[in-house]
């Protein structure tokens, strides 16, 4: 079953392999019973698209010699994107100057910051610097602030501590940023809580976390914690915590629905409600935040919201997880957006009207040749990290473009240092299994091979808090 997820998320790698991808198939004979295999090779028949891709669109046009590509943001659809780029074939005068721009000067792979924040992976593991991601390829990496995007003169303004101001100049341009908290409409939200999104916010929730444990230990009293937001990250998030502290701290989950995970499979939002459930996490439905401070968080019925009295709770900490928004920097960017802010694209994902513009992300408000409108999630930035590259390179190489096609490979979700739950090709999985199956698939969508084996290597050779410590699997 792993061995069908994985190839599932490999089948991008193939493309230029007909040969290889024949033999896959062939390997697959005897690993899969036959419905295993008519997806897997649905999935991998979508590679065929780039071979058939390859056909020039107009003969006459000449490629571009010696682009330059300018990346902004290095999450996963920005990193990606580059590094698919430098491994496409460009011919001598084509190869262009890649250059990817962040604020940090570190990648994070988000779907693992909770091990991070709880003490189970080191930060090396989670937030490799980009100096390390990059070495060996033919990648610039700028760390900087971009302050403005000229889109007529097809500039891009950077600010950077090391170098002060640049400006530079693209061929094609790609704006992978990703969100911020939404937390003006909260009144001490912006100050009284912790949001769950970046390197930063994991370190700091790691803090006060050892924090509220000694005041445990000196008062004798259970932290009160609130987590704002029952979507995946909120769940799993008090899954976490709740297992971080034994069950000796009041843990309450809080979300404006009528039910927590409204968009996760049925098996999964079982499993997670009965982690829930075990940890007596307390969830208050149809509720929303009114007012934060410093020690107590004032709640109000979605129904009723000018009920009196709201609803008073003390707290020790709050992490808000419910609402993120399109980084404000968007909205100085002269492209057409929709009513979220999200910078309204084609579907092979290029900015409406802009043809040297492309968008991805959280950034990009995508619809796909389907129809479906896509999440910003960590899987979608990935997959269309694999269609920006190969479209940036048919516009260079007049080649034809690809429409944006989502496959799901399903969902996994961690809910403790040992637990989890997933649906995998519609196979549920839960507990050690399915943390198993989430680290493994994950450890597959590290970056680059080198970063991919140190981690691999230092799960299976670290004895204490890495993977297979003390499991015990169901027989």
């Amino acid at each position: 079953m792993l061995l069908a997820y994985v190839c599932g998320m490999c089948r991008w790698k193939v493309s230029f392999d007909c040969f290889s991808r024949t033999c896959f198939l062939n390997s697959t004979r005897f690993l899969f019973p036959s419905k295993r295999r008519q997806v897997l090779t649905r999935h991998l028949h979508l590679s065929c698209i780039y071979t058939s891709g390859e056909k020039s669109v107009n003969s006459s046009k000449k490629p571009v010699l010696h682009p330059k590509i300018t990346i902004l943001g290095g999450g996963f659809g920005g990193l990606y994107t580059a590094l698919f780029l430098s491994r496409y074939p460009w011919t001598r005068l084509t190869r262009p100057k890649i250059t990817l721009v962040d604020r940090s000067e570190r990648f994070v792979f988000l779907p693992m910051l909770y091990e991070l924040a709880f003490g189970q992976l080191d930060k090396w593991q989670v937030a490799p610097t980009f100096s390390q991601l990059l070495q060996g390829t033919d990648i610039d990496f700028v760390l900087g602030q971009v302050e403005k995007v000229d889109v007529q003169g097809s500039t891009c303004e950077i600010f950077s501590t090391k170098h002060g101001h640049k400006v530079l100049q693209h061929d094609r341009l790609v704006i992978a940023i990703g969100t911020e908290p939404s937390l003006s409409s909260v009144p001490g939200a912006d100050k009284y809580t912790l949001p769950f999104r970046t390197l930063e916010h994991a370190e700091l929730l790691k803090q006060k976390l050892a924090n509220l444990t000694k005041i445990r230990r000196q008062q004798g009293r259970e932290p009160i914690i609130f987590v704002i937001g029952g979507s995946y990250s909120g769940v799993e998030l008090a899954s976490n915590v709740a297992e971080y502290f034994q069950g000796k701290a009041k843990v309450y989950i809080v979300d404006r629905g009528s039910r927590l995970l409204d968009a996760a499979s049925d098996h999964n939002r079982n499993i997670a409600l009965q982690t829930l459930r075990s940890w007596n996490v307390e969830t208050l439905l149809g509720m929303e935040v009114s007012c934060v401070t410093e020690d107590a968080v004032l709640l109000k019925s979605v129904e009723e919201p000018f009920q009196e009295p709201q609803k008073k709770f003390d707290v020790d900490l709050v992490l808000w997880t419910a609402g993120f928004k399109p980084s404000s920097w968007l909205s100085f960017v002269e492209l057409e957006k929709d009513s979220t802010g999200r910078i309204l694209t084609s579907s092979t994902l290029q900015a409406n009207g802009h043809e040297d513009i492309f968008v991805l992300g959280d950034a990009a408000a995508v619809t796909d040749v389907n129809g479906q409108k896509c999440k910003a999630t960590a899987q979608v930035a990935i997959q269309q990290a694999q269609c920006a590259a190969w479209n940036i390179w048919a516009s260079l190489c007049n080649k034809k473009p690809i429409p944006f096609r989502y496959e799901h490979l399903g969902e996994l979700m961690t809910l403790g240092k040992y637990n989890g739950t997933a649906e995998v090709f519609g196979i549920p999985l839960s507990g050690t299994s399915a943390q198993v199956t989430r680290r493994l698939a994950y450890l597959y969508r590290m970056p680059t091979h080198l970063h991919r084996w140190k981690v691999g290597q230092n799960w299976v050779l670290k004895p204490v808090g890495c993977l297979f410590d003390n499991f015990s699997f169901p027989l």
